[in-house]
């Protein structure tokens, strides 16, 4: 789909005329060209027309990629997406699979990290990862000065922290915190930090590994507003209070997950 063609759909989901959809911000017979021809609208105007119209902007270029995104790109979130689905599913040959594409492709180290450390899960051979693999691991997040701003490196940590040393998973841990609460974060990156947090403390519960970290992971958790974090905060304090060695609270949470429909996770959380 094009940008003409996507804001064309936007525009008649709203029902509003060509004129009225780009008013005060660009000529209607230009906006008629760049919805009929596919004429080239500047990046301004662009994201003016998404604000004005309340555009979900995530959505709206995720109906561009087929026509603008590199063929690399497309190829990338196939395999992620696969990935996830082998994860969920603990599909073992097609985790295998998606590993020997990401070989084909070259500068993806940390994804191709990230799917030797979900294969050794799904074979229950966490504890005897190859050393190698670890010692990259380490190496790929100790190239970034600021590791809370880089996507993928936060993916790799959040997924790998599990094989780390745990001194260096609260090294990380400490850099992120320390940087992350010095500015806005999208739902996302919030998203992100949640099950960042949710990951360590967990961790720290099983390897009971004592951290000033715990406490502020557990903070940041408690600090997040929206709804959709929910689950991420009661697994935390669930895993809050096995650290605390409240064992009466984390079997109540655990209950009311039970009852919430989160049953499947209420089971896979351990005191």
């Amino acid at each position: 789909m094009t940008i003409g063609e996507a804001l064309k759909e936007e525009r008649e989901k709203r029902g509003i005329s060509k004129y009225k959809f780009s008013k005060g911000i660009i000529d209607r017979k230009f906006y008629g060209e760049v919805e009929d021809k596919n004429k080239n609208i500047g990046s301004e105007a662009l994201v003016r027309l998404l604000f004005k119209h309340e555009i979900d902007i995530v959505n709206f270029f995720s109906k561009l990629e087929t026509t603008y995104a590199p063929s690399n790109f497309k190829v990338l979130k196939n395999i992620n997406r696969k990935m996830d689905i082998a994860l969920m599913e603990s599909n073992l040959s097609v985790a295998k699979e998606c590993s020997d594409e990401i070989l084909k492709i070259e500068g993806q180290s940390i994804l191709w990290l990230r799917s030797q450390v979900a294969i050794a899960s799904m074979e229950g051979k966490i504890n005897s990862l190859p050393k190698m693999v670890i010692k990259k691991i380490d190496q790929e997040l100790g190239k970034y000065e600021n590791i809370s701003t880089n996507f993928e490196a936060i993916r790799l940590f959040a997924n790998t922290m599990m094989v780390m040393d745990i001194n260096r998973v609260d090294y990380f841990m400490k850099i992120i915190l320390s940087k992350v609460n010095k500015r806005k974060l999208t739902t996302i990156e919030e998203e992100r930090m949640a099950r960042l947090c949710d990951n360590f403390i967990n961790l720290c519960k099983e390897k009971k590994y004592n951290s000033d970290n715990i406490e502020k992971s557990f903070n940041y958790l408690m600090g997040l507003k929206d709804i959709h974090f929910l689950i991420y905060k009661m697994v935390g304090k669930f895993n809050y209070a096995v650290l605390s060695e409240n064992y009466e609270k984390a079997n109540l949470i655990k209950r009311e997950l039970k009852k919430l429909g989160y049953e499947e996770i209420a089971e896979s959380l351990q005191i």
